[in-house]
């Protein structure tokens, strides 16, 4: 039990060492690139991206799926959100190895084309891993799973997908702490400092001079830190070297209430909350649902160890379930249903906020998402979920542990409740409406909690919008040192640039 009291934490733990690659050079925005799928085809005048496309496809063969190919509209449509697959790239780019990699972010340098980089597609704003007539690193094919030092280190692809990990490993009977969802891929989750049913992280990065390095605490502690939760601002990563241990078997599953039930549901999730040391092996999370103009309530409950129904969640059996999936299972098959639950293909948008868990502010965030979905109505294909989780203590101090974190929330000695109000839907029509209810959501909670005392600035950047400034939230010293390291790194600022899809160290994200 002491083993994975150890890795049940939402922290980055170390990182053995990191592929990294880079481009040095003046740093230019793609110029000349227009927004419409047709002009791809119609304008006479090449741009800068498919002029790159084209070297890349002779430098590299077999490694560019441009706009005229079959697999073009395969590859555009694997994207979590519908809002990544309706944008057009210049082309696909597929590497290899690292090398190739290397080759496409010196080229992209040299043609001033901007860029996204793909792992699993699951962000769910546009630019986020797919571009807009710009380049797409498609990192498919850095699929490997291998193990090293006999056993304890898995050597684990940027391209992999969670559930594809899992099931590799599980033929060893280990795991790693990887993602909860199989279809999310290792790169943005790990990078994100993304959740797992262990919470711990371990990431590899990928630098800016046309380099390739090893990355860990010892060998650049600075690049180090940064990459753990500082997401892609300073490099782009091709491996990630993690620690593994036994693992074969788990208990977990989902719990189904009626809307009469969210209070006790809601008492179960403070209750676990405060007493999650006493079990770090169990986690939990409570989700209210609006589908079809009605509310239910849901709890996804874990324990990493196959032992059903802890006594940490002793306070949920004062609420009814009408149905419950819990059993024991293995990891990667949990993950599958997670994704199940969570399809790709339609609208998204995901946004965050963190708070001091309190029951009394819980209330006010179920009272909110009542009233803001009531709003909305039955849209078509509308599902809004009121996701709400806990980072522990437990996890707030294991942050501190191998030169910590870039997050800035691991002072904190009381638990954190992590809000993320996530909605997909299927009419373009209805964008203005649901990301209009997602922000008043967030800013009527947000002012409440200021209110209580009880608001916190960090935003988790796996589950925020486009529309929020990530890496401020981490605090003025973070955001300072975090500039200093991309200064180091990428003095030009290639990643700021020409990789503008993401959440940039300027606060703005946007092609």
């Amino acid at each position: 039990m002491e083993f994975f009291s150890f890795l049940i934490l939402y922290a980055l733990i170390w990182v053995y060492p990191v592929r990294v690659v880079a481009a040095l050079g003046q740093v230019l925005l793609c110029q000349g690139v227009s927004s419409g799928h047709e002009e791809l085809h119609d304008n006479d005048i090449e741009t800068p991206c498919q002029r790159m496309c084209r070297a890349l496809a002779t430098i590299l063969p077999g490694t560019v799926i441009d706009v005229n190919e079959e697999a073009y509209a395969e590859k555009q449509m694997d994207y979590f959100s519908r809002q990544q697959s309706d944008l057009y790239p210049a082309c696909f780019f597929l590497p290899r190895n690292a090398s190739e990699v290397s080759q496409a972010i010196i080229l992209a340098n040299a043609t001033a084309c901007a860029f996204a980089v793909k792992s699993g597609g699951h962000a769910t704003f546009e630019g986020a891993s797919n571009s807009r007539q710009g380049l797409t690193i498609n990192l498919e094919r850095l699929n490997q799973v291998t193990l090293a030092e006999n056993g304890t280190v898995a050597k684990i692809g940027a391209g992999n997908r969670w559930h594809d990990v899992f099931v590799e490993l599980e033929k060893n009977n280990i795991t790693v702490p990887g993602g909860r969802t199989g279809s999310v891929g290792v790169g943005g989750l790990t990078l994100g400092g993304g959740l797992s049913f262990f919470s711990g992280h371990i990431g590899l990065a990928v630098l800016a001079d046309g380099s390739i390095l090893d990355v860990n605490r010892e060998s650049h502690p600075d690049l180090y830190w940064a990459l753990r939760g500082g997401g892609a601002n300073f490099a782009l990563i091709t491996r990630f070297d993690m620690h593994s241990f036994p693992h074969e078997m788990m208990w977990g599953g989902i719990r189904n209430y009626t809307i009469d039930q969210v209070d006790a549901v809601l008492d179960a999730y403070v209750d676990f909350g405060l007493r999650a040391a006493e079990d770090p092996s169990a986690y939990q999370i409570t989700t209210i649902y609006y589908t079809n103009a009605k509310h239910h309530a849901t709890v996804d409950l874990y324990n990493t160890v196959p032992e059903p129904n802890p006594s940490i969640f002793s306070a949920l059996e004062r609420a009814r379930a009408y149905s419950d999936t819990t059993a024991v299972n293995r990891q990667s098959n949990i993950t599958w249903t997670n994704y199940r639950g969570q399809p790709d293909g339609h609208r998204q948008t995901y946004w965050t906020a963190t708070y001091r868990l309190d029951r009394g502010l819980a209330d006010f965030v179920k009272q909110v998402f009542l009233e803001e979905t009531d709003q909305l109505g039955d849209l078509e294909g509308l599902e809004a979920r009121c996701i709400l989780q806990v980072f522990t203590t437990d996890i707030l101090r294991h942050m501190k542990k191998n030169g910590g974190n870039a997050l800035g929330i691991s002072d904190r000695d009381y638990p954190l409740m992590l809000l993320n109000p996530a909605f997909r839907w299927e009419d373009q029509m209805d964008d203005s409406r649901i990301m209009l209810a997602n922000m008043n959501f967030v800013n009527r909670v947000d002012a409440q909690a200021r209110k209580m005392g009880l608001y916190e600035p960090f935003l988790y950047m796996n589950y925020a919008s486009q529309f929020q400034d990530v890496v401020h939230g981490y605090g003025e010293a973070n955001l300072e040192r975090l500039r200093a390291v991309a200064l180091d790194y990428d003095p030009d600022g290639l990643f700021q640039t020409l990789q503008p899809g993401y959440f940039k160290l300027n606060g703005r994200v946007g092609w």
